[in-house]
């Protein structure tokens, strides 16, 4: 029997076709969540219905069509043709798109197949149709020489920032004069940081640099990215070096910039990094270096649990695109303006105490020089903190660390250690030395502790983050749940919970990283030797925001299905009252 669905704007029960489950139902969320398009207006069953020709009395069913205002006046303002996933848009393709433009006197025309997009506009030349591409499709109720022309406080956060990312790689793929994923990811890493620079520093009452009109050439575009990231390269020459250029050509610009410029990237509820790199790196290259990056959701809640205070020293050991450090950042600016508000700083007064707490307690450490480089950007941009994160492996011996990691990264040292370490039953340490300064690298024979051959990465970060740890200090980690569950893993138990203070036990559900990684994790904090206090805090998300494949899940209310919310208000709680020991959050 078929699959059956809900078609989002009609509410009826259509059959699961690959064209509806990738494209339509997708695009239609991106219209309504992204463009501010209403329901009213966008009419997707019974299906619209177009000529081909002067003469066809039946027509041809569009698959979305949107109206000017209301739905059904008669004033089609766009039609979206949607095809299957992973297919390339041929030429004919196209050509039908125009034919059905110009008989249903649509002004915009878009091919979707939730990999790749493009957008045409229609305009008259001596009572001729001209077609020609668009960089982005106009919001609700915009003029088309509006797009593109949007000051800070125009850009909205996006729900469907990883649909947006995979529609950029389409184009990119299709039009780009670059085709590694490596260099993709990279040349997608510099101009994400164009844009978040953009919306940091442009002034308020002028058009934001980082934008793509119709009036614009390409070389005007181009022209502007490239003075922003000149600007980036003066103002964090430390982090951008003059070996950094953008690359991508003139054309390959102008697709990414209209697919982004509207949002706010800041804004968005996702590591944005975190999802460039998913989108662009290939997944084999991911998975042999364990490399899966932490929801923002879930990183929220781990910083709620762990109560970080303004002082506190704060690490990642295996901080990738730096998810938790920036919401580490974000946590000290939010306690400063609660601070600076009582005592009446000035923004100026604010933003340098924020800076100067930066400077001095945040630190991580990276493998990859590629997440290195990336992390110390994002950082940057975002406030700042980037000299504090290293280039090297956090579970080599210390003095085996560069003299500059050695003196800003000492065991013992910290308040609050924040981590998601690499985990994977392919990913083993091993050396004699490097595995001798871990308890957990023995094992017992006849009573007699012996040194294993190979160690097993996220138990052996596991016990570096405990030695990271001042006593007192606190560890917010995500493990397997194996690690809770499998004889195999007593030990590791047993070295948690044996003179530790266990605060918090937050069960994820097991789309937390998927489609990437299919493990299912529990978030833990634990305070490094402290006695057992009478109750350990529990917490269980059935739902993460996203299914399976990494896309959005609504509630018949059409509100994203996440329970971390919910969590995160029930941590403040318990901290306010000190009878609330225990509780169960999620359940939708």
């Amino acid at each position: 029997m078929a699959e059956k669905i809900i078609d989002c704007i009609s509410g009826k029960e259509i059959v699961a076709t690959p064209e509806e489950k990738y494209a339509t139902q997708p695009f239609c969320k991106i219209l309504m969540e992204d463009y501010g398009y209403e329901k009213s207006m966008i009419v997707t069953r019974p299906q619209v219905r177009v000529k081909t020709t002067p003469s066809d009395k039946k027509g041809y069913p569009m698959d979305i069509v949107v109206y000017e205002n209301i739905a059904g006046n008669k004033e089609i303002k766009m039609i979206v043709e949607c095809k299957k996933p992973d297919t390339k848009f041929k030429e004919s393709e196209r050509k039908q798109l125009e034919i059905y433009m110009s008989f249903s006197g649509a002004k915009i025309g878009v091919l979707y197949n939730g990999k790749q997009s493009l957008y045409l506009y229609r305009s008259k030349k001596n009572d001729l149709d001209i077609f020609k591409e668009m960089p982005s499709i106009p919001k609700a109720y915009e003029n088309i020489n509006e797009i593109g022309l949007y000051k800070k406080e125009n850009l909205r956060p996006t729900h469907n920032l990883k649909n947006v990312f995979e529609e950029i790689r389409g184009w990119i793929v299709a039009n780009g004069n670059i085709t590694r994923d490596d260099e993709i990811a990279s040349q997608m890493i510099l101009l994400m940081l164009c844009k978040i620079y953009d919306e940091r520093f442009s002034e308020s009452d002028k058009n934001c640099e980082f934008r793509a009109t119709l009036q614009d050439s390409d070389e005007d575009i181009e022209n502007r990215i490239k003075k922003l990231f000149i600007a980036i390269q003066v103002k964090y020459e430390d982090v951008i070096t003059s070996k950094d250029q953008i690359l991508f050509n003139a054309k390959t610009l102008r697709g990414i910039i209209g697919r982004l410029q509207s949002f706010s990237i800041i804004q968005t509820e996702r590591d944005v990094m975190a999802d460039a790199f998913e989108v662009f790196i290939d997944k084999s290259v991911k998975e042999s270096e364990g490399q899966f990056f932490t929801p923002r959701n879930v990183i929220n809640i781990i910083i709620e649990a762990i109560d970080i205070q303004k002082n506190d020293k704060i690490i990642d050991s295996a901080c990738g695109s730096g998810g938790f450090l920036v919401q580490s950042l974000r946590k000290l600016e939010s306690i400063i303006e609660e601070e600076g508000e009582k005592y009446g700083w000035s923004t100026a007064a604010k933003i340098e105490e924020v800076k100067t707490l930066a400077i001095k307690n945040i630190r991580g450490i990276e493998k990859d020089p590629f997440l290195t480089k990336l992390s110390k950007s994002y950082m940057a941009i975002l406030g700042d903190g980037k000299g504090g994160i290293f280039n090297e492996d956090a579970l080599e011996l210390p003095k085996n660390w560069s003299l500059q990691t050695q003196a800003n990264v000492k065991l013992g040292d910290f308040d609050i250690l924040l981590a998601n370490p690499p985990f994977g039953k392919n990913i083993k340490v091993e050396g004699r030395d490097k595995l001798s300064q871990y308890q957990l690298s023995y094992y017992h024979q006849k009573g007699n502790p012996k040194l294993k051959k190979q160690g097993n990465v996220s138990t052996l970060f596991l016990e570096r983050n405990m030695q990271f740890l001042k006593i007192g200090g606190k560890l917010g980690i995500i493990l397997p749940e194996p690690y809770f569950a499998l004889p195999s893993y007593k030990e590791c138990i047993e070295f948690m919970f044996k003179n530790n203070n266990i605060l918090w036990i937050i069960d994820l559900p097991h789309n937390t990283f998927r489609p990437h990684n299919n493990a299912k994790c529990c978030a833990i904090v634990i305070q490094k030797g402290m006695p057992q206090q009478e109750y350990i805090n529990m917490a269980v998300a059935e739902y993460i925001g996203h299914d399976h494949q990494g896309k959005p899940i609504y509630d018949d209310n059409k509100q994203i299905k996440d329970d971390t919310f919910q969590i995160i208000k029930e941590i403040i709680a318990s901290r306010k009252n000190s009878d609330s020991k225990i509780f169960q959050g999620g359940g939708g």
